[in-house]
């Protein structure tokens, strides 16, 4: 596989692309509709009626925030796929390894463990993305010739 870093790239690519998309999407709607409207995108299991109350600007703040991280995962994966991944690069195969994988770490942990957010497609085709990424940066790193930086 001579190219498998390049696949690898790719599944990165459409990680980072999902999640910049995601992010937008929960951006919109919870400038719209509030923290209701994050809720309404992130599909909770516990329906928003029967949540414990919080004060609705500290919500809006919260998931103002997390949509912005979400968004900027997003970039960080599609910068460090197409500048670094694709050239087989050291630095991109850990780069990217760890900071997305410590995003669907902490999403199954805090999210989808505890049930907060049901485990579906839409929830774990990051985690799909991802683990793709990481097989094939993989087989690229080890068998083929990796870039210096």
């Amino acid at each position: 596989m001579r190219h498998a870093h390049k696949i690898g790239a790719v599944f990165y690519i459409l990680w980072g692309l999902i999640h910049v998309l995601g992010g937008a999407i929960m951006f919109q709607r919870i400038s719209a509709d509030g923290a209701m409207g994050g809720a309404a995108v992130m599909a909770p299991v516990v329906p928003i009626a029967e949540q414990a109350p919080i004060p609705m600007g500290l919500a809006d703040g919260v998931f103002l925030y997390h949509a912005w991280n979400i968004l900027w995962f997003g970039l960080f994966a599609i910068v460090v796929a197409v500048l670094l991944n694709w050239k087989n690069s050291r630095l991109g195969y850990w780069a990217n390894f760890a900071v997305l994988g410590a995003a669907e770490i902490g999403l199954i942990a805090a999210m989808i463990w505890p049930g907060h957010m049901k485990a579906g497609p839409d929830t774990l085709s990051g985690l799909v993305l991802w683990a793709l990424g990481v097989l094939f940066t993989t087989m690229g790193y080890l068998k083929v010739g990796r870039a210096a930086i």
